[in-house]
């Protein structure tokens, strides 16, 4: 790999992208009736308990924060205990960061487009960015905060073990974070948010089973190059004309791949193709 700090590409492409538009749930996709918008849309939030996988602030910048994040021993707010669940009949309950439990109301606007939720500390509405059986991704344009949950009962799909895994997908980057182990962390790129600091929508990568690899930067250029697990497959080497490169694996399923560089500064999540 050129730099893993640029190079390996680590939040689901099955997701379905909410769009802004009146009658259109997938923004280049088919046109439906706004009632089915919606019924999809109730159909992947309820009956699932949310929690919080990343929480950033500042989202209209450039400059966004990375404030939690499930496992992130210096994340400056801690969310281990906030749950959110949507009910049938339009009602919901939520255990904040403290523990303690709110209950309301909830329903959906625009077509579908945004969810408000209404309990005893007033109404916020937020748009709804990403949505799947798996994630659920929202923006809050009054606060620009923005939320990415997921199941509180997901469990990740390892089928196969860690090299099936890695060598069954062409990796993307989904989003790429510097000064990973200062409080809060700079987001430097996220797919999909048009201020990223740093834009890597080209950057993919494939690792074949027989120990190559080829990857595609963040300029169009191909490299390619070696691979290889290290120190009981929790470690990813590559090696390519620029040098070779080591990084503790941190996550790695068939839904997301997350490593660290070994100074601990940069951190990357990738995604399948």
């Amino acid at each position: 790999m050129k730099n893993l700090k640029i190079v390996f590409c680590g939040l689901i492409l099955s997701a379905i992208v909410i769009s802004c538009q009146k009658n259109n749930i997938n923004g280049g996709g088919p046109t439906y009736p706004r009632t089915v918008h919606e019924d999809s849309i109730r159909a992947f939030l309820k009956g699932k308990t949310w929690k919080y996988f990343e929480y950033f602030h500042r989202y209209d910048s450039s400059a966004t924060d990375l404030v939690w994040k499930i496992g992130k021993s210096n994340s400056t707010n801690n969310l281990n205990l906030d749950r959110v669940t949507y009910l049938t009949d339009s009602t919901y309950k939520e255990i904040d960061a403290s523990g303690t439990l709110y209950t309301g109301t909830w329903s959906l606007l625009g077509g579908g487009s945004q969810i408000q939720v209404v309990n005893a500390l007033g109404t916020f509405t937020s748009n709804i960015v990403k949505l799947s059986n798996t994630e659920f991704q929202w923006y809050e344009p009054s606060t620009f905060h923005y939320g990415f949950m997921v199941p509180d009962s997901l469990a990740p799909d390892t089928t196969g073990g860690r090299l099936a895994v890695l060598t069954s997908h062409i990796w993307i980057y989904d989003e790429y974070f510097s000064g990973y182990n200062t409080n809060p962390t700079r987001l430097i790129y996220k797919r999909g948010k048009s201020n990223s600091p740093l834009n890597l929508n080209l950057n993919q990568a494939q690792f074949n089973t027989n120990g190559t690899y080829w990857e595609i930067d963040q300029n169009g250029t191909f490299y390619s190059g070696t691979w290889s697990f290290l120190n009981g497959q929790s470690q990813i080497q590559v090696v390519n004309s620029l040098g070779t490169f080591t990084s503790n694996i941190r996550r790695l399923d068939h839904k997301r791949f997350e490593w660290q560089d070994l100074p601990g500064g940069t951190w990357g999540e990738e995604v399948p193709q």
